[in-house]
């Protein structure tokens, strides 16, 4: 198994242990991917933050009317300070990532308006539909910041 499919397993499996509901996009966007509605992307960052799991980051996608579409939009938290300890940085990549989450789509219009006019048509139909978040967790078996994760 490559990278991206053990992270795959290890959300997907966190979150079919926590009855969490996601979407899974693999399909659609290649590769191994689940994305989670907002509500259920802050449940499954507090399962993954249980689990003493950095959230290294992650994408957003569209789902508009079963198709997917890639938002370009992403947060990252992959660097841990010398000065942190790996449950201070857990810590704080579990609080980048809710606030990430919460805040999604509140600058999505502002931002929209800075687009030339002739390429802000072609976005208008990925800005409608839900926010699907997708998470980035080391690998099992991967060392990552000093520590080997299972």
């Amino acid at each position: 198994m490559d990278y991206q499919e053990l992270n795959f397993m290890k959300i997907k499996d966190l979150a079919d242990q926590s009855k969490i509901e996601y979407t899974d996009i693999s399909s659609t966007v290649g590769g191994y991917e689940i994305g989670f509605t907002r509500e259920n992307a802050l449940l499954i960052a507090k399962e993954i933050r249980q689990e003493n799991i950095p959230i290294i980051g992650g994408d957003v996608y569209y789902l508009n009317n079963g198709e997917i579409n890639v938002a370009y939009d992403h947060w990252d938290c992959s660097e841990k300070k010398d000065d942190e300890t790996l449950r201070q940085y857990i810590e704080r990549s579990y609080q980048a990532t809710i606030d990430y989450i919460t805040k999604y789509g509140e600058e999505r219009f502002s931002y929209f308006w800075n687009i030339p006019i002739r390429k802000r048509w072609n976005c208008i139909s990925k800005l409608d539909g839900v926010p699907l978040f997708v998470f980035v967790i080391p690998a099992a078996g991967e060392e990552f910041c000093g520590c080997l994760f299972y």
